[in-house]
């Protein structure tokens, strides 16, 4: 069995929600933000410093992020079949899942993450005409 370092699963989840908040900087230069008290991370699980908790925020900021990018057209087809929902969203937040389901399940979210960043982060380039746009490190 390989330990999981709590550093690295840490790191991992917070650069999904640094791609996650890129790709809604992207949409808002490509068309108005949709305000909502649903997107204020102070009143969803993204405030909280649990591991799971924060990636349960970034699945819900990833589904706000397409819903909007297919409204908009800039998804379509497959992208736009509804909200993703994975088997490891939990009705009961009060259990813990292991450091090492919650990397596994940040990667599997990360693949969804960097396609949708990848689409919008790319119009918005182009519209702003800066290469740096969404830039990560």
């Amino acid at each position: 069995t390989q330990t999981v370092d709590p550093f690295e699963v840490s790191i991992q989840i917070g650069r999904l929600g640094v791609m996650t908040d890129q790709a809604g900087d992207a949409l808002s230069v490509l068309a108005p933000i949709r305000e909502s008290a649903d997107n204020d991370p102070e009143s969803v699980a993204g405030a909280s410093e649990d591991l799971f908790q924060q990636l349960n925020y970034v699945l819900f900021r990833y589904n706000m992020l397409q819903i909007q990018a297919c409204d908009e057209g800039w998804l379509v087809g497959e992208d736009c079949k509804g909200s993703y929902m994975p088997s490891w969203v939990k009705k009961d937040k009060t259990m813990q899942p292991d450091l090492a389901d919650i990397q596994k399940w940040g990667w599997d979210l990360q693949e969804r993450v960097v396609a949708l960043r990848s689409v919008i982060c790319d119009r918005a380039k182009e519209a702003t005409g800066d290469d740096y746009f969404c830039a990560v490190e």
